[in-house]
């Protein structure tokens, strides 16, 4: 028999819609074996293991997205599942064979795969929508306390990190925000300083505690391995997510979010995509992300004749991960706050175009700033590369402008 479902009181008490946004925004990817799609392809792609044919796997996730959507069981789950998989063959333990080539095309599902499979995904998705709420509300409670279920069946080392307490932007959730295995049932909980005070509560830090080791991804004594981040909570004494465990759904979750936001932006009218983009950039998500940069975050709109002016098949300029290691370098005076206004130094600045696939904004005041926003060869791309602040000293930010002007007065289109 499965084990009983896992408890997710505490997610289901939240609006759902964080949670379906997730699930609903992943695509299907095949894989024979459960390691063929690694840890954070999970937040991109819906899989099952063995589970060869995108039909089924649609059925699947479909039946996950009714249950989130209409608060169904893990046994309606099944009970709606199964019949249907059994018309369509893919029943049983045994192997799936294609009638015509004769080859295995997939493993049976069983009840209790259907079990690990609506388990697992449930708590990623609830868990996820969970890490996107607490990120939206971090001004007011930045401290996440890890919460274990605590009977018979909680594995020893989640167990230990009951109620251990970190803020939202120690290193430890970006491994350890659970799920954090096959079955994990574990939850967080956001406080704020007066609940600390009120608790008695510690703040936990993982400075100093975390390290990567090899865990094994199978039984055989000689099998591949998989590197995880431990955390050391006693001496001598680790807590480590699961072998295909070692991200953050929620965090992931969001980077595979934003890159379709960002598609569906480009896709709009300027204005809508305006809002939509600076609506992003200033929520608490683009702070986590500065200080944590996972991926691309769109961050200014331009319009479309600008784009076109540079071969930009797109409107929304993005700033990468790798742009922001550069700038960090050659600006590290920026905060998050700074660009925030590139959207402003685009509408209010004056373009230069300094090359066919760039255009440099110039917010000519004071407190101005520069930023060059450029376009891939191909036109599919369009990222910010820059940004830096003017002299306040009006002489030499004339100066400053009349360079940019001289370099774009150089370029003959």
């Amino acid at each position: 028999m499965p084990d009983p479902a896992p408890d997710l009181a505490y997610a289901c008490r939240l609006p759902p819609q964080d949670a379906i946004a997730y699930l609903e925004s992943k695509g299907y990817a095949i894989g024979f074996s459960w390691t063929d799609v690694w840890q954070e392809a999970h937040a991109k792609a819906f899989t099952a293991a063995g589970v060869m044919k995108t039909e089924i796997l649609a059925d699947l996730k479909g039946g996950l997205v009714d249950a989130l959507k209409n608060g169904t069981t893990r046994q309606d789950y099944l009970r709606n599942l199964t019949p249907l998989l059994q018309r369509k063959g893919w029943w049983g333990a045994d192997a799936q064979v294609d009638e015509i080539t004769g080859e295995m095309a997939g493993k049976g599902l069983t009840p209790r795969r259907l079990a690990t499979i609506f388990d697992t995904n449930l708590q990623s998705a609830y868990m996820a929508g969970r890490y996107k709420a607490f990120l939206a509300n971090v001004a007011d409670r930045p401290y996440w306390q890890y919460v274990a279920v605590m009977d018979s069946r909680t594995r020893p080392a989640h167990a230990a990190l009951n109620g251990r307490t970190f803020r939202y932007d120690d290193p430890f959730w970006q491994s350890g925000f659970p799920p954090n295995g096959f079955r994990c049932r574990c939850g967080v909980r956001a406080l704020d300083r007066e609940d600390l005070h009120a608790r008695g509560i510690d703040l936990s830090s993982s400075e100093g505690r975390l390290s990567e080791i090899e865990v094994p991804t199978s039984r055989q004594p000689d099998g591949p391995t998989a590197t995880v981040t431990r955390f050391e909570y006693a001496p001598g004494k680790f807590f480590a997510p699961d072998a295909g465990w070692n991200y953050n759904p929620g965090q992931s979750g969001l980077a595979h979010l934003r890159q379709i936001l960002t598609e569906q932006a480009n896709r709009a009218e300027p204005a809508l995509a305006r809002a939509s983009v600076q609506a992003q950039v200033g929520s608490p998500a683009f702070s986590h992300w500065f200080d944590h940069p996972d991926g691309d975050f769109p961050i200014a709109v331009l319009d479309r004749e600008s784009a076109a002016r540079i071969g930009a098949q797109g409107q929304v300029a993005v700033f990468s991960a790798a742009s922001h290691a550069k700038q960090a370098l050659r600006h590290p005076e920026l905060t998050a706050s700074d660009y925030v206004r590139v959207q402003e130094v685009i509408d209010r600045g004056t373009a230069y175009q300094d090359s066919a696939v760039s255009l440099v904004f110039v917010l000519d005041e004071p407190d101005g700033l520069t930023s060059v926003v450029k376009a891939t060869q191909s036109g599919e791309g369009l990222f910010l590369t820059s940004l830096r602040h003017l002299s306040a000293n009006e002489a030499q930010r004339a100066a400053e402008i009349r360079r940019i002007q001289r370099k774009a007065d150089g370029y003959a289109p």
